[in-house]
Parts: C-alpha cells; structure tokens; sequence
C-alpha cells in the first residue's frame, strides 16, 4: 500500500501540472495580449481558453514566432519570453493530453498602468482593407498633423511621448512606423497613388520612416520618461503600415493617438531627434554573399539613445546592430536572429544608453541571398538625445590619430601644387586668401591615390568631406603651415581618411570656407567659385551632413550659382563633390 502511494506520488509528481508548470510562463509571457481587446488572435484568460487552442500554441512558441521573439540581444525593453525548459513543459503538458483541473481557472492579467493623457488623435487607412490571401502589404497613409481632437488651437509644436493605436481588427497591422515633415510633399505623394494611400515606405524627404517610432502588433509604444518626439503642427504625420491577409477581408484602419510625455523632476523635457545608420554616410561598406555590414563615423558629440527602430527591408533574415566604443567595446544594441517585419516594432531603451564621442555605429544585415543583398538598402532609426552626463570615453582608438597638428616633417610640395596655390587670390574686405577648386591632378600628388574618376568636363577632384579636411592640413603641412584641423577618433581605409571627429583650430593653415566664407569669396569671382562642381564647406546641416555650394556641370543652369544650396553625409564620395580653400592672409 504504502509503495503503490509513492508510485502515484511521483508519478502525479513528474506529470505536467497547468497551475504550477503552464500558468506562471502564460501569465508573465502571453496573457497580456490575449486578453478581452488585446492584439492576441486567441483568449488566454482562463485554463479552459488555453485548452481549446493549446497545440496551435505549442507550434507558435515552438517555432519562436510569438510572443514576439525579434531580439535575442540588445539594450533595448522587450516583452518577456519563454525559457526553453517552459516551452518543453507546455509541450510535456500538450502530449500528456492538456490536462486541467478547472476549465474555469482563472489566469492573472498583469496591471496596466495608468495611460498618459492624449494630445491628438488621427484617423489613419480609413476604408483600407486587406483581402485574404494578401502578403507582406506594405501602404502609407498621412494625414495633417495639426488636426486636432483636442481642439484647443494650434501650436506651433507638438510633443509626443508615446504612441497608441486602437485598431479596428486588433492583431491584422503588425507593424506602424511613423514620421512627419513636408505637408506638400506628403500630399502629392498621396495623389499620386489612385488607391487608399501610397505604395511607398513612409519617407519624407530627410526624415525616414521610424523617425517619430510607431508601433507593433500591440498598438502601444512609449518613450522613457523625460523624452519627448516633436513634430510641427503644420506637418503630416506619415504611417508606413505592414499587414497580412488571415483568411478573410478585415479591415486595417484604426484610431492613432499621440500620448502625452511623462514628466521627470528635470526642468525641460529631452528632445528626440533621429540618427540614422544606412550605407548612404557609411564610412566602411562591405558585401560578403547575401551579408552587408556598414559602419559609421565616429560621434562628434554623446548621445543617449532612448530608442531603436531596425528598417533591414523586407528580405533580411539576420539584423544586428553594434556600438563600437572608442576603446574598441563593442556593444550589441539589437540582435535579431529571424527577422521578420511582421513581428517586429519599435524597441524602447529604457534606461537610456549612453553612447561616447566617438563611437562608431555598425549595421549587418543577412538577406535570403545575394541577389537580394545587391538590391537591399537597410537601415536603422536611433532616437537619441544630446546626452546629459558630460563627456566620456574620450580616448582615441588605436587607430586614431589624436592631434592631426602633430606630424613628421612633411613632404615637398609638389610642382602641379605650387602652381594652383599660386594662383589663389586674395579676397576683397574679407582678409582671405581663396583657391579654385582642386583640380584631380593636385589631389593625386597631394594625398597618393586618385580622387573619384570624372566623366565630365570638369577636371575638379571629387571627394569626400573628410578627404577634404585631410586634404587641407596636408597642404598646410607642405606651404609651411599650421594644419587647421584636429582629428580624433580617425578611419582609415589605408592612406584614405574615411571618418573623424574633426574640430578647427586657430591656425594659419588652408582650410574650408564657412557657409558664410563661401558666399562671400564666391561674389567676388562667381565665375571661379561655382557651377563647375559643388564645393564643401565646414559647416553641418545636421549632425550627420554636411554643406555643400554652388552646384556642378550635372544641374541645369538654374540651379547653380550662389545660391544653389545641398547637403549630403560627409562621406559621400562623387565626382560632382569638390573642394576650394581659405586661409587668413598674411
């Protein structure tokens, strides 16, 4: 007797159990969406709703499809995920039959917290519907920023804090990513497309998709408390929407409200502002089969990142995004080992992530094949503010140099290079002294290597911002000069200056006109200083371009001269991008 009760004992012992094996994973995991209005295609509120659908959800978790598994890594806030051992216990459960002693337990929904007040509210894809068998649906939808629910008037701004959208077919939009900017541009966009929306990422001129964060299959995004999003009012707000077809013809619209920001005890809100990582302003690109990794320049200023929104395109497969530190660390800000738009979102960093002057962001990007890679242009969305603690981690890398003031005697200068100093001049009121353009012959005996090929009628050497800036402290260097520029935290791709935090110095040596430098110098001899190639100047449009001026021989007549006006990432490198320079007259 006593040996058939232990039997049974271990036996009753080493059997799944719902309320101590299946609930605690469901209630810490899943519940929160599927529940009474949540995205969640099923009920998980009681032992008898996880019953009825219980190897439909054995094959979800098992194939690491929900609950959203997208990072296996990073610094961001995810929703909780199952262990290994508790998706073996929910299948141990499944095979012993999905035993339960009450179909009418009950499983804990966790608490919500209270909702920050709405600012706005927008209708977005009002009458779009996705047919049945549809498939990785991508449209845009904009609408007026400065429509306001709220009805008080318009501001000039707006700050937002977080988003939440209330769809009308809970769970069919998997992913929103949200932007803002031209109200016209917007607009035309729109009209050009017959059908509810536009058939295009959601990008606006400069700002991509991402820029303003969205939203995932839960229809909630928030940033850490402090931060806010800021769009003017007399912008659109653009949403870029996934979706899926699920048997049936649902609808796909939903009310979008744009939440108030939490208040910390500081005396301003932060502002967000998007950073972005893409092959365009890369420093570093390389291609090996169907993986595509880009690296950038370093940081000129701390930043903390507040949040992360990985736009890899629609056939990466693999994502990860690193920080190197200018120590050489590197930090994983998101991994994502299976890929898929459909279960991905935006990602909160909360506490917010430091990253040094200095750092350098890179992006590797794994698509299903090579075919696909070539035609790829991935991207990531950082929001980050200025960052609050001062500066650190201010030491070069290993390949940096620190102070490009500092050199070993330099080498003559060349003969071709004498010659086009010579004929610099002397600016009127202004106390410079300007060159023409360098032409491809003077950058080749300068730096050792050729500038970009030309195939017009220019002989202007085409290069990059930082080609530039190296350009001129090696003339400096070679005229007997004190070079003009510090550089930290430099990349080289073997003699080629590819990425710097670079700083002027007060020094005799040539370097890049001001904008203002530029305008001046090019009213004096319009002739010589514009329309045959843009020139780089110093200053920054944003922290990630720089300004160019003057138009090239590719624009038409009337978009050159001096007021022709661009900015590009500093390491774009073209034929149509040059330089000229000034220095103080003695």
């Amino acid at each position: 007797m006593l040996i058939s009760l232990f039997i049974a004992a271990s036996v009753q012992a080493t059997q799944p159990d719902f309320t101590r094996d299946i609930a605690p994973m469901l209630e810490r995991c899943c519940v929160s969406c599927h529940t009474k209005g949540g995205p969640g295609a099923y009920l998980f509120t009681t032992a008898g709703e996880v019953k009825r659908v219980a190897r439909t959800a054995l094959v979800v978790l098992e194939s690491r499809t929900m609950p959203p598994w997208a990072p296996v890594e990073g610094v961001m806030r995810v929703a909780p995920k199952p262990t290994a051992a508790e998706i073996e216990a929910f299948r141990a459960w499944v095979d012993a039959g999905t035993p339960v002693a009450q179909e009418s337990q009950a499983l804990q929904i966790p608490a919500r917290s209270s909702d920050a007040p709405v600012v706005a509210s927008w209708r977005i894809a009002e009458g779009w519907t996705i047919d049945a068998e549809e498939r990785r649906v991508m449209r845009s939808f904009q609408q007026p920023v400065g429509r306001r629910d709220a009805g008080a008037g318009a501001a000039a701004r707006m700050l937002v804090g977080g988003w939440r959208a209330r769809f009308d077919t809970p769970a069919l939009v998997s992913t929103m990513l949200l932007t803002s900017g031209d109200a016209a541009l917007a607009q035309r966009l729109d009209e050009s497309d017959a059908s509810i929306g536009f058939k295009l990422t959601g990008d606006l001129a400069t700002m991509p998709a991402g820029a303003l964060a969205g939203v995932g299959v839960d229809g909630v995004f928030a940033l850490p408390a402090g931060f806010a999003l800021e769009m003017r009012t007399d912008d659109a707000l653009v949403a870029e929407c996934h979706a899926d077809g699920r048997g049936k013809r649902e609808a796909a619209s939903c009310t979008l409200e744009a939440l108030a920001p939490v208040l910390t005890a500081a005396p301003a809100l932060r502002i967000i502002r998007p950073l972005i990582v893409s092959t365009q302003g890369s420093a570093r690109a390389t291609t090996d089969a169907a993986r595509t990794a880009f690296e950038m320049p370093p940081l000129a200023a701390p930043l903390d990142l507040a949040a992360i929104v990985l736009r890899p395109g629609p056939d990466a497969v693999r994502v990860a995004l690193e920080a190197i530190a200018p120590d050489g660390n590197i930090t994983v800000l998101a991994r994502v080992e299976r890929y898929d738009i459909h279960i991905d979102r935006p990602y909160t960093v909360d506490p917010v992530h430091h990253l040094a002057r200095g750092t350098r962001l890179r992006l590797t990007v794994d698509a299903l094949n090579e075919i696909l890679a070539t035609r790829a242009t991935p991207q990531a969305v950082l929001l980050v503010s200025a960052a609050l603690n001062g500066e650190i981690g201010t030491s070069a890398t290993k390949n940096a140099q620190v102070d490009a003031t500092t050199t070993t005697a330099p080498a003559p200068m060349g003969a071709l290079t004498r010659a086009w100093i010579d004929q610099s001049v002397i600016v009127a009121n202004t106390g410079l002294r300007a060159t023409n353009p360098v032409p491809s012959a003077v950058f080749r005996e300068t730096m050792g290597y050729d500038a970009e090929p030309r195939t017009g009628p220019s002989d202007a050497a085409g290069m990059t911002w930082f080609e530039a800036i190296a350009l001129a402290n090696e003339l400096s260097r070679r005229d007997g000069l004190r070079p003009a520029y510090k550089l930290e935290f430099a990349q080289f791709d073997g003699s080629r200056l590819i990425g710097a935090v670079v700083s002027g110095i007060d020094a005799n040596g040539w370097r890049l006109p001001t904008d203002a430098q530029w305008t001046i110098t090019a009213k004096d001899a319009p002739a010589q200083r514009n329309g045959a190639i843009w020139n780089w100047v110093f200053d920054e449009n944003t922290d990630a371009t720089r300004v160019l001026r003057g138009g090239s021989w590719a624009d038409p007549v009337s978009a050159r001269g001096i007021d022709a006006r661009s900015s590009v990432a500093p390491s774009t490198r073209m034929e149509l991008f040059g330089a000229r320079f000034v220095r103080v007259a003695p």
